[in-house]
């Protein structure tokens, strides 16, 4: 990308002292995408800008899945050092902080080795990714070792610095249940939650007492459209929608589903087979969302 002195002069004021701007883009808004110099490494940019219409040339087998989260553009920069480490950087930009969410949370799992960086991180051998604001960020490697682990830790923290994004969880995540449920399991579904193309924007998070099961909300945009949600689920499993607040409805796929409707909100309590268990937690759901 060209520098120009409009946009260096923008990105003093995300960038802290001392850092030296290797590229900086700005498309559709959000903030400029920068990768800081980091001593020991050369630092190059990929010329390519990634968007919608071409990231399939780059992850052709996930590429559809990062656009249904709101995917704007990748830009990819290598960290090279004299002893042959290479680490590849790869800055995706969602639309929004939560499709950011989204695309993380569908590629980390409970069990995965959490860090402080952003507003979460993980690594795995010769792998760290990381979420901050509208970025989802990955860090992978040629070679493995702590020492190329420090290195990597090091380029994702000055990575997240440059960025200079609010690191915060989805509001709605709060909405969920505390009480159960299982540690880094929760995410953001934006498309077709439980198979349904009117369920739309669920987050979700597993939970387990005697068995797992998971719990739902979706934030409509009005109180009728999340009253048309519960329409559309009774009227696909040729029941007569209920007006009442709570209420289960036995799903073709997916068994009882206790749901509890408050204003724009839609709730759920799906795969718990337990009747007392459903209860407990769709009542906890209710004052939640109250």
């Amino acid at each position: 990308m060209h520098k120009c002195a409009l946009v260096c002069a923008a990105l003093s004021l995300y960038c802290p002292v001392g850092l030296t701007v290797a590229q900086a883009a700005r498309h559709g808004g959000g903030s400029p995408v920068v990768f800081p110099e980091v001593p020991g490494f050369a630092l190059t940019t990929e010329a390519t800008v990634y968007e919608p219409s071409n990231l399939w040339d780059f992850i052709d087998g996930a590429a559809d899945l990062f656009v249904s989260y709101g995917f704007v553009d990748l830009h990819i920069a290598y960290y090279r050092s004299d002893g042959g480490v290479e680490i590849r950087a790869e800055a995706y930009r969602h639309d929004t902080p939560e499709n950011a969410f989204g695309m993380y949370s569908q590629e980390r799992s409970p069990g995965n080795n959490y860090l402080e960086v952003g507003t979460q991180g993980y690594v795995e051998e010769g792998i760290v990714n990381f979420l901050i604001g509208q970025y989802y960020v990955k860090l992978s490697s040629n070679q493995i070792g702590g020492a190329v682990k420090e290195s990597m830790l090091t380029i994702a923290r000055r990575l997240e610095a440059a960025i200079g994004q609010t690191a915060s969880w989805p509001g709605v995540l709060a909405l969920l249940p505390k009480e159960e449920r299982v540690p880094n399991s929760e995410q953001y579904i934006a498309e077709s939650y439980l198979g349904y193309t009117f369920l739309r924007g669920a987050y979700t998070a597993q939970y387990r007492t005697k068995e797992p099961f998971e719990i739902f909300v979706v934030p409509a945009e009005s109180d009728s459209v999340a009253a048309s949600m519960v329409a559309a689920l009774a009227e696909v499993n040729h029941i007569t929608p209920s007006t009442r607040s709570l209420q289960t409805i036995r799903d073709v796929h997916q068994g009882e589903i206790a749901l509890v409707l408050i204003g724009r909100y839609l709730g759920g309590v799906v795969h718990c087979k337990d009747a007392s268990t459903r209860s407990k937690f769709i009542e906890i759901l209710q004052s939640s969302l109250l």
